[in-house]
């Protein structure tokens, strides 16, 4: 079984908390420039990529991906793949 990030872009809000974090927990630094999820404020709809460097946290040995722990909104959730 292997897990996949759910994006639900109407609960977005583009605050980038999930950069934030991502960047804190992967590199020890709070510069969302160094994360490995973009969020792009286009209005009405931000956009939210995920980086080829992203491995959803498996180096951080963590159960649940941070950017999927701190979304505030829950726009990002944790799905299982059969």
């Amino acid at each position: 079984m292997q897990s996949k990030i759910g994006i639900n872009i109407s609960k977005c809000s583009a605050c980038k908390i999930c950069q934030v974090f991502c960047a804190a927990w992967n590199t020890g630094t709070v510069n969302p420039k160094k994360a490995h999820i973009r969020v792009v404020n286009m209005f009405p709809t931000p956009k939210i990529e995920f980086l080829e460097s992203c491995n959803f946290c498996a180096s951080l040995d963590v159960e649940i991906p941070i950017c999927v722990k701190y979304c505030n909104r829950k726009a990002l959730t944790l799905k299982e793949e059969y």
